[in-house]
């Protein structure tokens, strides 16, 4: 709000600047001899000179926009044509004339054909200006709407906007220049009126062809292409949140910085910088990935392992992002395709913009789930994005987070050479302090005055003890980096500047050499290996030699499964000891003994032994045949062998047989087949004249026959010895029947009662008094309504002029002090007019106001006074002094003429001047003649 009445206040002070100006020139009544004043109004255009609805807007054409015939919010004509255009061509007494202004509102200024100003103290000038809600548009074609101003052909302004210059144009911003344009519009003038597309505001153009989306743009054909963006300079273009400064410069990345002529910012965020002694191995000193810059700084074990801790999580991140972003960019596309056909008469961009519409509506849903989905799943991955923050803030130090800074640019060619370079010294600048400053030469010296410059690598220096040898010459102007004896190799790039000092693979360590692992740990020597038992264990040290293998009460585990066959040497492990010892106890006696199990050929048994196999032999078993179903014969295979084995069979005939054959009837306990039921249906179907006999069980067939009402039919053949029949009902016979019950009941419609019956019910019912009852509740509520909204109506109108007369008396404060600051200047009989211009402002809101002052002598003056915009204030007044001092001073016949007295005194001047010229003459003469006579006296001797 304070935005807008500054505006306000700077199209104030431009009117009253014009009206100062003006005035200069103006002649009074008197002097011209006029009775009034003319407005001269040219001929009013043709349609080839006139942009209208739908018809794409061309800053530069010689056309004009007119706003005239338009429609509404809701799509309806809403007509702003002027009574008559104004064709008279001129006004009466200052009064436009012809011009039809909002007949609700007050204050409003029309000048010129088709000129429309409406909605309080607008002011429109100019041929088809359009003036809306305390705007100021002055201009062929101008349009200012929402408290704005513009000025200038075809310039458009609207919603505290200010535009100056041809073809200007701004939306809730400033655009000063032809054709500069500050916001985002559409191609075609819409059946509104309207240009702005409501999406990007807040911009700032300055310069002709200036554009601004959502930034600031100052300079010739400069332009910023996104928000949050700062182009200064004659053809400075600038991307998202970029800053270039400078003729011709231009930043390609967001959030980059260009400074100078010609300088180009290109390089993105995420870029990973140069890190000393991180050699990739090809040269490279630049990390490939944000995980090999954790290793080369050494950073933590988070920020290093992240890629494979958080493999699948950066998959689901990164997926996540991309349907937001696809769909964001979905709706951009979208918006661009509307804002290119909203309005056409084209029919393929009328479809087109249809379609957008849908697409848009679409893309904006996909975009508000891809959020969602984003923000749930981030906070259900906290332990992801805590290590994502840590990382990023690791290798902040060497990984850009914003677009670069260039002060120069260099150029390519289409097959990628280099075509030009521009650089630029960047000078005074200070030392750097934290990790991320600039350094300056300075500094760099004093890390060259402490760095050794000449280094050589070489293996024919003497090594005279294990380890890396660094030694200097004589001069000591160099030093010398060797490995000593041949396990420590050192090696040079052909550049000479990639120092390499490694190990040998084939180490020599001599007799006396060892290797040791920590305190007390595991120490390889040339006598063998001696693993240290933990402190404070009770077992002691491993000790591996030559023919020696010395445990130390440490256990050997996990060994594998040995051989053990005859002259194996294989070491075997406890599972296979114990499986020996289990097999040796299965058939161990008493205390494992072995002499109680009989030998093979059982000459060791003793006469115990040998009865109990005799016994055994005695009752040996007998197997025969059964009934004549049931066999048992010797297994003639395995008796080859030694053994008797008896096979049993069944003999399924022989039981069958056995079992007999039973009938379908009471009392038979035979075996029932699949015959006796088949016999037994077929006799039932064979017997039977109808299907109503089911079983031999029914002594008698059912018989169908014609009854009262009824009829039977058959309405299939014979299929099988089966016959269906159907029975009928008739449909008068049952409604016959059930007639006179039905005759008393009531229809569900009421169209068998009568009158008396109806009301008989009524009565019954009370539905009299009920239908009164309701009646009146109704009409009690009606009335309630009616109250409830008149009061809604009346409440909404006092809250209207309440919040109007509050910001009426705002303007009128401020409209006090402006007319309180004019004051006449001191009386002057020979210059009787004066006139005087002041600001006033009271609670943020501002005002303009000129006076004039007429004295036609020292006691009277009269004084007239206004406020310029809304909320006009003038006033009218006469002054007079009382008392003797202004007629002792100024009374008619005894003034004194300033002129007069300076004249004469001049005049005496003059006069006084010849007196002094003669005296002086006088003197001379005198002064000769005192000269002669003192000659003469000289003479006669006196």
């Amino acid at each position: 709000m304070k935005k807008g009445k500054n505006i306000k206040l700077a199209t104030k002070l431009a009117l009253a600047a014009l009206v100062g100006v003006t005035s200069l020139s103006v002649y009074t009544v008197d002097a011209a001899g006029l009775t009034g004043s003319y407005v001269g109004i040219g001929k009013e255009p043709t349609s080839t000179d006139v942009l209208d609805k739908g018809t794409e807007v061309n800053t530069a054409t010689d056309s004009i926009i007119d706003y005239r015939q338009t429609t509404n919010a809701q799509g309806a004509v809403f007509s702003r044509t002027p009574t008559n255009n104004n064709k008279n061509g001129e006004g009466v007494d200052g009064q436009s004339a012809g011009n039809k202004n909002d007949t609700n509102s007050t204050g409003n200024t029309a000048i010129g054909i088709g000129a429309y100003s409406a909605r309080n103290y607008s002011t429109a000038i100019g041929t088809y200006a359009e003036a809306i809600t305390g705007s100021t548009a002055v201009g062929s074609g101008a349009y200012a709407g929402d408290k704005s101003s513009s000025f200038g052909k075809n310039t458009y302004a609207k919603t505290n906007a200010v535009s100056l210059g041809n073809g200007a144009r701004s939306s809730q911003g400033v655009a000063i220049g032809s054709g500069a344009s500050a916001g985002l519009f559409y191609k075609y003038l819409q059946s509104d009126g309207s240009q702005n597309y409501n999406v990007i505001n807040y911009s700032m153009a300055i310069g002709n062809d200036a554009t601004a989306v959502g930034g600031i743009a100052i300079g010739a054909n400069s332009s910023t292409s996104s928000v949050y963006g700062v182009a200064l300079g004659q053809s400075a273009k600038v991307a998202y949140s970029g800053v270039a400064l400078g003729t011709d410069a231009n930043v390609k990345v967001s959030t980059g910085v260009a400074l100078g002529t010609s300088s180009i910012a290109d390089r993105r965020s995420n870029t990973i910088g140069y890190v000393p002694f991180a050699d990739d191995g090809n040269g490279s000193y630049v990390p490939a990935s944000a995980e090999a810059l954790a290793g080369a700084i050494s950073a933590s074990d988070v920020s290093k392992d992240f890629a494979t801790t958080y493999a699948s999580q950066i998959t689901k991140f990164n997926e996540l992002n991309a349907a937001y972003y696809a769909a964001a960019d979905e709706v951009d596309k979208q918006d661009e395709i509307i804002r290119n056909t909203k309005g056409s008469t084209i029919a393929s961009e009328q479809e087109a913009y249809a379609a957008a519409v849908t697409a848009k509506a679409k893309a904006q849903a996909d975009a508000v789930a891809a959020t969602n989905a984003l923000n749930a799943w981030t906070k259900a991955n906290q332990d992801f994005t805590a290590a994502l923050g840590q990382q990023r803030t690791e290798l902040g130090v060497f990984k850009s987070t914003g677009g670069a800074v260039s002060v120069g640019a260099t150029t390519y060619s289409s097959d990628g050479r280099v075509t030009s370079i521009l650089t630029r010294q960047i000078t005074s600048v200070a030392a750097g302090t934290t990790d991320t400053d600039a350094v300056n030469v300075a500094q760099l010296k004093r890390v060259a005055n402490a760095t050794i410059s000449n280094i050589t690598v070489g293996a024919d220096k003497a090594s005279t003890a294990d380890g890396l040898a660094i030694t200097s010459d004589a001069d000591k102007t160099r030093i010398d980096i060797v490995g000593a004896n041949d396990n420590i190799t050192t090696s040079v790039d052909a550049d000479k500047r990639l120092i390499q000092v490694g190990l040998s693979n084939t180490l020599d360590l001599s007799d006396a050499g060892s290797i040791t692992f920590g305190e007390n740990g595991t120490t390889l020597n040339n006598s063998g290996l001696t693993i240290g038992a933990p402190s404070g264990s009770k077992t002691s040290n491993i000790i591996i030699q030559s023919g020696n293998v010395n445990m130390g009460g440490n256990i050997i585990k996990n060994v594998g499964n040995g051989s053990v066959v005859e002259g194996s040497t294989d070491a075997v492990n406890g599972g296979q000891l114990y499986d020996v010892q289990k097999q040796i106890n299965d058939i161990a006696g008493e205390n494992g003994s072995l002499s109680q199990k009989a030998n093979t050929n059982l000459d060791n048994l003793n006469e115990a032994g040998k009865k109990v196999i005799t016994d055994a032999a005695q009752k040996a078993v007998t197997v025969k045949n059964g009934d004549n179903f049931i066999k048992v014969g010797l297994n003639e295979e395995q008796q080859k062998s030694g053994v008797n084995q008896y096979d049993v069979s069944l003999d399924k005939d022989a039981l069958r047989d056995a079992l007999g054959t039973g009938t379908n009837t009471a009392g038979d306990k035979n075996l029932i087949t699949g015959d006796t039921l088949n016999q037994a249906i077929n006799s039932v179907v064979t017997g039977q004249a109808s299907d109503t006999h089911i079983t031999n069980v029914a002594k008698e067939n059912i018989k169908l026959a014609d009854g009262n009402n009824t009829t039977v039919r058959t309405v299939s053949d014979v299929k099988d010895g089966a016959i269906t029949y159907a029975v009928d009902v008739s449909d008068d016979a049952i409604k016959n029947a059930v007639k006179p019950e039905l005759d008393q009941k009531a229809n569900i419609d009421g169209s068998n009662l009568s009158t008396e019956n109806i009301n008989n019910w009524k009565n019954t019912l009370g539905v009299t008094n009920v239908n009164q009852s309701v009646t009146e509740v109704t009409n009690r509520v009606d009335s309630l309504e009616t109250n409830v909204s008149n009061l809604n109506d009346s409440v909404s109108n006092l809250n209207g002029r309440v919040n109007s007369l509050n910001d009426r008396v705002d303007k009128v404060g401020a409209g006090a002090a402006a007319l309180a600051g004019l004051h006449p200047l001191e009386f002057n009989p020979q210059d009787k007019f004066s006139a005087a211009a002041s600001l006033g402002s009271y609670k943020g809101d501002s005002a303009a106001a000129i006076g004039a002052f007429y004295r036609p002598n020292a006691d009277t003056m009269f004084s007239v006074a206004s406020t310029l915009g809304d909320e006009t204030m003038f006033n009218v007044g006469v002054s007079l002094k009382f008392g003797q001092k202004g007629d002792a001073i100024y009374r008619t016949g005894t003034t004194v003429d300033v002129s007069g007295l300076q004249n004469e005194v001049s005049d005496l001047k003059a006069q006084n001047k010849g007196l002094a010229d003669t005296v002086a003459q006088q003197q001379t003469e005198l002064e000769q003649q005192r000269a002669l006579i003192q000659q003469l006296m000289a003479k006669v001797g006196m």
